[in-house]
């Protein structure tokens, strides 16, 4: 069987996500685009612009029962049943006849990897602040038989962020993007076979053994 691997890259090169402007939104948006804050956005795979995070889906480059269909479906099905204070929300999802429209979170402090890029390095306080969230996080999937599957700096968002009076960061982060992630069916302890996941994110062993 084909490796959810190739199908994360066929799924970056075959899904378009952008952020849309005002104009764009189908007219059912306008409830959501009074709530949304006028302030700059983060950047990254989710985020571009002053309007609601909306993420787009180009159903015209993937087809009707394509893998890459039933990722998203899968996703969609996922984000809309869990609720964790540090898991990205989903707050409405609009269909046209080609595209769909995904409408998140406000996130606006962009991804941890932009704020650890220009931070350099987190100090200690800080990794265990970002760990104890990150943990919670999983924690609460795994309890719902819930996996993720590709956990990265790119795909944990930060909501906001406070500076204490020792200079380091408390981040408020979100899991995003849960394209490869999986709900099992029943508590089997047996574990899941599919490998999956950001290559330069996994371990050695597990690439190799696909060479």
């Amino acid at each position: 069987a084909e490796s959810l691997i190739s199908l994360e890259r066929k799924k970056e090169k075959n899904i378009n996500r952008d952020i849309t402007s005002r104009k764009d939104l189908p007219s059912r948006t306008s409830n959501v685009e009074r709530k949304a804050s006028q302030q700059q956005w983060g950047r990254g795979n989710f985020t571009e612009g002053k309007v609601p995070h909306i993420r787009i889906e180009n159903g015209a480059a993937i087809e009707a029962g394509s893998s890459a269909v039933k990722l998203l479906e899968r996703e969609v099905n996922i984000l809309k049943s869990v609720k964790h204070e540090h898991i990205i929300h989903l707050e409405q999802v609009f269909e046209t006849p080609k595209k769909m429209y995904l409408v998140m979170e406000l996130c606006e402090d962009g991804e941890l990897k932009e704020i650890l890029d220009r931070k350099g390095h987190f100090s200690e306080n800080e990794t265990r602040w970002i760990i104890q969230s990150l943990a919670s996080a999983i924690a609460y999937l795994h309890n719902n038989d819930i996996v993720h599957r590709d956990l990265k700096l790119e795909n944990i968002m930060v909501k906001s962020s406070l500076i204490d009076d020792n200079n380091e960061i408390n981040l408020n982060i979100k899991v995003t993007d849960f394209g490869l992630a999986v709900k099992k069916q029943s508590r089997s302890e047996a574990m899941l076979q599919a490998t999956c996941g950001t290559p330069i994110y996994m371990a050695p062993e597990v690439i190799s053994a696909h060479d």
